[in-house]
């Protein structure tokens, strides 16, 4: 009978415990709501966007991102050239070809 007294009140003891941990994770909560309400209320975007933001990694990224795109135009331009090219001597070989048949004959 002891035993099971000496359990109950450590048992006691452990959620009261653990009732209070649930209560300053509560309160913890609520102040870290009201201060990000505050923030997003103070918020200025012209005043804190440089202080948030890395303008400078964005400004690089959209300067790689438009080289990249003025690169693949490139290409693209490069390869239908290259295949205006192919074409053109194509059609010359068989032009050229259906002459030299044409005299032969």
């Amino acid at each position: 009978m002891k035993n099971w007294e000496v359990r109950e009140r450590k048992k006691i003891r452990e959620f009261e415990r653990e009732r209070q941990r649930s209560e300053e994770r509560k309160t913890e909560e609520k102040k870290e709501a009201r201060r990000l309400r505050e923030f997003l209320e103070d918020y200025d975007d012209e005043r804190d966007d440089p202080k948030y933001y890395k303008y400078d990694l964005l400004g690089r990224l959209f300067i790689n991102a438009v080289s990249n795109a003025f690169s693949l135009v490139d290409h693209s331009k490069k390869f239908e050239e290259y295949i205006c090219a192919l074409s053109v001597r194509n059609a010359l070989k068989t032009h050229s070809g259906n002459n030299y048949h044409s005299e032969i004959n």
